[in-house]
């Protein structure tokens, strides 16, 4: 009878574990070799993050002209639509080449950016043998364009461009031209060597606008040549003599252009000359992160539709010339027309 009793027990007792043991969840067995998906990161997340620490724009001009002036006023805004501190370093020398191999080397996380001119690159790459080429940059937007004014000293008793042009050919070697490097360079050299005059004064090329305007007032050179806004400052020490536009401009309004002054048209013209503002990167930042690129350009474009921002830029005199182009076939188009005239003003 015990024997039977134990029997019963024992038979219901491995059919308890046999039920337990089926219903427990089975583990999943992972095999050595088995690789394990991890979770991809959030990369709208990591986007959002950026930026986390602060940008740095380089200036490839000295502080105090209309390039550096244009740069900085961007700055306090940028830091508001970006929430990081925005660091402006200027690295003038070398016909502005520091600053814009600096700008072309930048690691491209996106935290090292810059302020690009057209033609100051060009002029750059043809004269002064820069490493970098237009296509190595990614342009945020072009943000000011500001053509190219030329002024005299008042004692000369110049009224206009052809007064000028008839004391350089009376006193050869005697008129004193002053420019900075890149924009205001070409548009003077593109001047003189279409009316045979490079031959007949001294022009002499700074680092940046600030320093040939400084000597300038200062009675070292005789014309000075810089951007509608940078004669702004000295208008009550200078005659205005030409705007090398294709019109007259709104800062400017009685300052005739140099075609119309000199009476070219059509292949006789003197090409424009201005000073092309863009904000820029390098092309790699683009192509790595796309999303961070166009957080950096979209916040450009809301400074420069800003009502403050264009308040300050109205007080600071620079209004007149903020513009906003973000088509980059466009700003490439001309970059490489003035390439082309680059070539060919220094081809010699």
């Amino acid at each position: 009878m015990k024997f039977k009793s134990l029997t019963i027990f024992m038979l219901i007792l491995v059919l308890v574990l046999g039920f337990a043991y089926g219903c427990a969840p089975e583990e999943e067995v992972v095999e050595p070799d088995e690789e394990v998906d991890e979770p991809e990161p959030d990369e709208e997340a990591v986007v959002d993050a950026y930026p986390e620490r602060p940008i740095r724009w380089t200036l490839p001009f000295g502080a105090g002209g209309g390039f550096d002036r244009t740069g900085r006023l961007f700055m306090p805004y940028l830091e508001e639509e970006l929430g990081v501190p925005q660091i402006v370093e200027n690295r003038p020398g070398a016909a502005t080449v520091i600053g814009h191999q600096i700008i072309a080397d930048a690691d491209p996380e996106g935290y090292s950016l810059g302020m690009i001119g057209i033609p100051h690159t060009n002029v750059g790459i043809v004269e002064y043998d820069a490493a970098y080429r237009p296509e190595d940059f990614a342009p945020f937007a072009i943000v000011a364009n500001d053509p190219v004014l030329y002024s005299g000293q008042p004692d000369k008793g110049w009224e206009d461009i052809t007064d000028l042009i008839a004391d350089i050919e009376a006193n050869p070697g005697e008129i004193r031209i002053g420019s900075s490097a890149g924009a205001c360079e070409l548009a003077a050299e593109a001047f003189l060597r279409q009316r045979d005059l490079s031959d007949k004064v001294r022009h002499v090329i700074y680092d940046s606008g600030g320093e040939s305007r400084s000597q300038f007032v200062g009675g070292h050179v005789d014309v000075y040549v810089g951007t509608v806004f940078a004669n702004m400052e000295i208008e009550d020490q200078s005659t205005p003599l030409a705007v090398q536009w294709g019109s007259e401009h709104r800062l400017w309004p009685d300052t005739p252009t140099l075609n119309a002054a000199l009476g070219l048209e059509g292949d006789e013209r003197i090409p424009h000359g201005a000073s092309v503002r863009m904000f820029g990167s390098t092309r790699e930042f683009k192509e790595q992160h796309p999303e961070r690129w166009e957080k950096i350009k979209q916040a450009i474009k809301n400074t420069v539709e800003n009502e403050e921002f264009m308040a300050d830029a109205e007080e600071a005199g620079l209004a007149g010339i903020i513009d906003f182009i973000d088509d980059e076939d466009e700003i490439y188009e001309f970059w490489n027309d003035m390439q082309e005239l680059a070539e060919e003003i220094y081809a010699e």
